[in-house]
């Protein structure tokens, strides 16, 4: 069995898994209602995520005989059914696991859920290797399965950033690139962000934090005044910044009033990583939105 020496809470539209550390997202589409994800390792492809919510309430039957109608039309696949890999409180699930019928190519270990407190439907779908025994793996992310918020927040992670959001925001954004995350949320009039980029160290030698920052953000961030100061935040040094919108004072004073911003920015030495986490909201949601980046974790 591959070697675990690290799990990784993995968290995307609600949906919630525990996961090896280097199994990491790829790809994503849809919305919090319906949509997907994938997971891969350095090599190969891991994991993939299918979430729906169906307009009209339906059994769990109806969602697995839907599901094996479409393994069935793909053919040349092999499914053993109520596999017992794992059985969720709240939930009514199925595992199976699924081969290809001539031995090529990766085989899956997999689990429908249908929550019966939300109605949410996931499909999960673990991929192996010819030869590879995960089991043990697999058993732990499919019993670690999250369908909905608790407390309504939304727990988000991928790429060494652990944070939430109100249930309520939309994710507007979700660029990945190398060496640097940036999300981005919406609820209305209000906007709520998260970032990091790596090799902070090398970032840093020759500039300051707040200079980096000021060059990083100039144009997603080139309507707010704001002034800085420095903080420690999660306990690494760093900087918080606080204004409003400018240059529109003078001709709406209630709606500059009414949206304030924050951002609180660190370099994590232990990732060796720059994080952020922005906010600029009304004055009636912005303390609770800003209490969201104690919920930050970087490392």
């Amino acid at each position: 069995m591959p070697q675990v020496n690290r799990w990784f809470r993995f968290g995307w539209q609600g949906v919630g898994l525990d996961v090896p550390a280097d199994w990491d997202l790829t790809r994503f589409d849809g919305t919090r209602a319906k949509g997907y994800a994938r997971l891969a390792d350095p090599d190969v492809v891991r994991i993939e995520l299918r979430w729906d919510r169906p307009k009209r309430s339906a059994g769990f039957e109806a969602v697995a005989d839907r599901a094996f109608q479409r393994l069935a039309k793909q053919g040349d696949v092999d499914v053993e059914r109520r596999t017992g890999l794992a059985e969720l409180e709240g939930k009514d699930t199925e595992t199976f696991t699924c081969r290809p019928a001539k031995g090529k190519g990766s085989s899956s270990y997999n689990m429908i859920s249908v929550c019966r407190e939300c109605g949410r439907s996931v499909m999960v779908r673990v991929l192996f290797q010819p030869g590879e025994n995960i089991k043990a793996i697999v058993r732990r992310v499919l019993g670690s399965l999250q369908d909905h918020s608790y407390d309504g927040a939304d727990a988000w992670g991928a790429h060494g950033m652990q944070f939430a959001v109100p249930e309520t925001m939309e994710l507007d954004k979700g660029l990945i690139y190398p060496g640097s995350v940036d999300f981005r949320f919406l609820s209305g009039k209000d906007r709520l962000g998260a970032g990091r980029v790596a090799l902070a160290s090398i970032i840093l030698k020759n500039t300051t934090l707040e200079d980096w920052f000021r060059s990083f953000a100039r144009k997603r961030f080139k309507k707010i005044r704001y002034e800085s100061e420095e903080a420690e935040i999660r306990g690494h040094p760093g900087l918080e910044l606080r204004g409003r919108l400018k240059g529109i004072g003078a001709l709406v004073p209630r709606l500059v009033r009414r949206q304030r911003f924050l951002c609180r920015l660190w370099h994590c030495d232990v990732s060796d990583k720059l994080f952020y986490f922005a906010v600029l909201a009304r004055a009636r949601n912005f303390d609770s939105f800003a209490a969201y980046s104690q919920r930050f974790v970087c490392h």
